[in-house]
């Protein structure tokens, strides 16, 4: 962490410095070149900061996931809590500021609730102070005004912005399939609850986008088009210019893209088979990271990038393999 908050700075503040970390270091893309860490734009929103990495998302999972493990360490009592730790912490702490990720931030106290309800689990203080401290938490990071809107205008929201991106008659096939559905559908329920989280977690321009692009064939849809491939998504449908960023912005879109609905489904009950067969007890640090890592997937795209997925996939393999009661990561797993 240490390193990542201070070279980044450094090559932010050094085109030459900045080039040699991506061209040497092998890069995504070039570091960020925007040496003020705190500043903020037109409507006074901090901007996100990302430093030499190439996504600001990703960084700050990174960060939380550092922080998450120290925590459950020291709350394990796996390790004694020192001041240089605390200091070393800080950096951390810094980089996801710095990163803007709230999501981040909110899995961090997610987990931790979860960790201290199920050590206390006669405790009915913790069981109820939990609960309200997260909600606390997520009205506060979403904001007060955003708490204004109706949920007629929030379950809109996603569609609106799709049909506000897309060209006059020249609807893609997942926005008509969208719009022909009935109010009262199972689909159009699920599709409203979609678009008010999509709003709070300020994803609605960027998956309406997806939908105003997004025009698969029936099998494309169920069974993906393959790996990175990109093309079809921004080469069929034509739309209005956007003044966001091209990626979906999600895990599960871009799995859906790629693999197909029946595919991502699939994978998605691997995941919990675990879970619902009750062999997941939340015994080891994994556990509590594997709920993280799916929890910011669905916001987020750094499955696409190399160093996230093989840090998401070692913590989806070993989340059970530890044996019962096993905590410390340095012990062996079966």
């Amino acid at each position: 962490a240490v390193d990542i908050v201070g070279l980044g700075y450094i090559s932010s503040s050094n085109p030459l410095i900045n080039f040699i970390n991506f061209y040497y270091l092998g890069g995504n893309k070039v570091g960020i070149e925007r040496s003020n860490v705190f500043e903020l734009n037109e409507w006074g929103e901090r901007l996100s900061w990302r430093g030499q990495y190439a996504s600001a998302e990703t960084i700050g999972e990174f960060f939380a996931i550092g922080i998450l493990i120290y925590l459950y360490m020291a709350m394990s009592r796996e390790i004694r809590v020192e001041k240089f730790q605390i200091f070393l912490l800080s950096f951390s702490i810094l980089g996801l500021f710095l990163s803007n990720n709230r999501a981040a931030l909110l899995s961090i106290f997610i987990c931790i609730v979860i960790f201290l309800i199920k050590k206390n689990k006669h405790n009915k203080f913790i069981k109820f102070i939990g609960p309200v401290s997260l909600f606390s938490l997520f009205l506060i990071l979403i904001g007060s005004s955003n708490l204004m809107f109706t949920y007629d205008f929030l379950k809109e929201s996603l569609t609106s912005d799709a049909i506000f991106y897309s060209l006059e008659n020249n609807y893609s096939s997942s926005l008509n399939y969208i719009l022909s559905l009935e109010n009262k559908s199972l689909v159009a329920k699920i599709i409203s609850l979609i678009s008010v989280f999509a709003f709070f977690v300020n994803r609605s321009e960027l998956w309406g986008i997806f939908i105003a692009r997004y025009n698969p064939e029936i099998q494309e849809f169920l069974f993906g088009t393959g790996f990175f491939n990109f093309g079809q998504l921004y080469g069929d449908i034509s739309i209005n210019p956007t003044y966001s960023f091209l990626l979906p912005h999600s895990s599960v879109l871009t799995l859906i893209l790629f693999l197909g609905l029946v595919n991502v489904i699939a994978i998605i009950i691997l995941l919990l088979k675990n879970i619902i067969s009750g062999r997941v007890k939340f015994d080891n640090v994994f556990s509590y990271l594997s709920i993280f890592v799916v929890l910011n997937l669905l916001k987020s795209d750094s499955l696409l990038y190399f160093s996230a997925f093989a840090n998401y996939l070692f913590i989806f393999l070993n989340t059970n393999k530890f044996k019962k009661g096993s905590t410390s990561l340095d012990r062996k797993v079966k």
